[in-house]
């Protein structure tokens, strides 16, 4: 079996191997994971400039190159079971990157339930709650319905009753744990207790330029220097600035995240060559 990662540091996760191995067993009872669920599994080298550097994908949608991957929160997850599950949607130009699921088992409650969130981003639950109260009822083939049924008894599954009531209770969640907020609803979390949210913050716009941030650098403590990063993928100055871009690929060795260095810039080198 090919487990189609590339998890770098990591191993493959337990909850990944299964899914291949339910893949197979849906392709024997004529259905599919991408067509009846939705998942197309992927490797960590699916990436696009808005993959944040610390996002390994595990899956996407076969549209408009929403995928799905762990967050590893800069290298502090130890086990990808435990980590977070974001959402990219490199078209939706400013908002491309949310959390949908808390972990990975967790995500395919989502799948299973409803996946709306899987492909829009709702920054509030009453948001969330009106939109499926307008939206027109869909669907399900009995294939899908099947499929569904599968994947609920394969993982022992238990149904998401309250989706807006989930999303913000991740929210909660994630805000309890950052501590620095940046544009995306990421954040950056401590390393150590000792980590110093204290001094300047640098927020990209029009007017920053490399010696701005090299001066940034020079000065700034780990999680500022994070946050920066951050934003200056959000804001799509590591696209318009390749020079930015290589001292923030720097920065990033500098701090030992060789693995998020070569991440970041995987897309760019792909579209170059």
């Amino acid at each position: 079996m090919n487990d189609r990662g590339d998890y770098g540091k990591y191993a493959v996760p337990e909850t990944i191997k299964e899914l291949l191995k339910f893949e197979e067993e849906l392709k024997d009872n004529g259905l599919s994971l991408d067509f009846h669920l939705g998942l197309i599994m992927e490797g960590g080298r699916f990436r696009y400039i808005s993959t944040p550097p610390d996002v390994i994908p595990f899956a996407s949608a076969g549209v408009d190159g929403i995928h799905y991957g762990f967050l590893t929160d800069f290298g502090t997850i130890s086990d990808l079971e435990q980590a977070y599950i974001v959402c990219v949607s490199p078209m939706d130009i400013g908002d491309e990157v949310w959390l949908v699921a808390p972990s990975i088992r967790d995500f395919l409650r989502v799948v299973y339930t409803d996946n709306i969130i899987l492909y829009n981003h709702f920054w509030a639950a009453d948001d969330l709650r009106e939109h499926m109260q307008q939206r027109e009822t869909e669907y399900d083939s009995e294939e899908r319905l099947q499929a569904k049924r599968m994947l609920r008894e394969r993982f022992a599954i238990e149904p998401i009753p309250d989706m807006p009531r989930y999303i913000a209770e991740l929210s909660r969640k994630r805000a309890e744990e950052i501590a620095l907020s940046t544009k995306s609803p990421l954040g950056v979390v401590r390393w150590s207790p000792d980590d110093s949210v204290e001094g300047a913050r640098l927020i990209p716009d029009e007017n920053t330029d490399l010696e701005s941030v090299r001066h940034f650098f020079l000065k700034a403590p780990r999680l500022p220097k994070l946050a920066f990063i951050r934003d200056a993928q959000t804001s799509q100055l590591l696209y318009d600035d390749p020079e930015i871009r290589k001292l923030v690929t720097n920065e990033l060795i500098d701090m030992g995240l060789e693995e998020e260095a070569v991440q970041l810039n995987i897309p760019f080198e792909e579209v170059e060559s």
